[in-house]
């Protein structure tokens, strides 16, 4: 009878190495597979047997976090909404997490300045002028130069105007039938009169007679 025992044939097991699930796949715990009976084991005795279901893990799926989108200006890029998963750091342009894309993807490109030129414009005596500057119709930024680089205020553009530069006081006649006669003085830049006193004179063309002493 002892004759008729056949010995057991004993596991041939080979081991399978764990792999962590990603967000999207499964993974999986290690395990030992049997090449003779095509069992699996949880352990490398091959003493507890486990079903497929067994070594199976789960996709973690994706933890989403939302960037709203930001208009691009000028100088400074902008993004479209996009959403970013903290398990495995790809970005996604769908709150589901299905269409997968590139941090280039998200850029909005700045616009750039759309620059209108301001002529320069000469102050004179008694109204302010500018310098000749360039308005941006995105930003509405005002700028020194047409390349849109060097930034100014309103204030930086006004020419102050220059005030009248007025020359020595003048006694001229008015008129012949009243006798008067005025003290004038006049703007060197515009020619505009100013007129200080006027006084009843006896005017003749070789001398000017006058009662009060105060026109020069």
């Amino acid at each position: 009878e002892e004759d008729t025992v056949v010995a057991a044939k004993g596991h041939d097991l080979t081991k399978t190495e764990a792999k962590d699930a990603t967000c999207t796949e499964a993974g999986n715990t290690e395990y030992w597979t049997c090449s003779k009976c095509k069992k699996l084991f949880s352990d490398s005795e091959g003493k507890t047997e486990i079903a497929e279901e067994d070594t199976v893990v789960a996709a973690k799926g994706h933890d989403l976090t939302k960037t709203e989108a930001k208009d691009a200006t000028c100088t400074e890029a902008g993004n479209i909404e996009y959403w970013t998963c903290s398990k495995c750091k790809k970005l996604f342009s769908d709150e589901e997490g299905k269409t997968e894309i590139t941090a280039e993807d998200t850029v909005v490109a700045a616009k750039g300045h759309e620059l209108t030129k301001t002529e320069a414009k000469d102050a004179t005596c008694t109204e302010a002028g500018n310098i000749e500057y360039w308005t941006c119709s995105e930003c509405k930024k005002l700028f020194s130069d047409e390349e849109g680089k060097t930034e100014i205020t309103a204030e930086d553009t006004v020419v102050a105007a220059k005030g009248h530069n007025w020359g020595e006081h003048v006694l001229k006649r008015v008129t012949s039938s009243t006798g008067r006669a005025a003290s004038v003085k006049s703007c060197t830049r515009t020619a505009r009169a100013h007129r200080r006193s006027q006084q009843k004179i006896q005017w003749s063309p070789q001398k000017v007679t006058t009662g009060t002493s105060g026109l020069s």
